[in-house]
């Protein structure tokens, strides 16, 4: 329903990026990350909804907007927006073809959002990063409560 294929144009964070011939290129000159790009237009021709939001749902209603996309140029130009509800951790789509907020999966949502970051030069912080830095804290931890434990006055608090 809201899929996108033959993608040639797309608009995001400020940033416009054309397909000429079978690259793509940035407006602004900078370097397209081609990986970010091809999950992009694979995350567009493949999006699917999973619903579509009653008028009167709480948690649509309360959703933020995480991505815009501009897809196209002229008459053929649509938007595309990607909503999140932190709180429940849903997400929706918004399109201006359709007068509808319609729900969508984590993953469809989550792959265009990390594309985009990706795409616009910003930090995407994946899983393993997440868990890096989760180990990077406990090994920290781990070291001071040795050297508490080794030091008498630490182990007891004092300065």
């Amino acid at each position: 329903l809201l899929a996108e294929r033959d993608v040639s144009r797309i608009s995001l964070y400020g940033i416009d990026f054309t397909l000429s011939g079978e690259s793509w290129q940035r407006a602004d000159g900078g370097a397209v990350d081609a990986d970010a790009m091809e999950s992009m237009v694979q995350g567009l021709a493949s999006l699917q909804v999973s619903g579509i939001a009653e008028a009167d749902d709480a948690e649509a209603a309360a959703a933020d907007e995480t991505l815009r996309i501009d897809i196209g140029d002229g008459d053929a130009r649509s938007r595309l927006t990607v909503l999140n509800n932190p709180e429940s951790e849903r997400y929706y789509l918004r399109s201006d073809r359709y007068d509808a907020t319609f729900s969508t999966s984590a993953y469809d949502a989550e792959r265009l959002v990390d594309a985009a970051r990706a795409l616009a030069g910003l930090d995407v912080e994946t899983d393993d990063d997440a868990n890096s830095e989760s180990a990077d804290v406990d090994d920290a931890a781990t070291e001071q409560g040795e050297q508490s434990s080794a030091d008498p006055d630490l182990a007891q608090g004092a300065p």
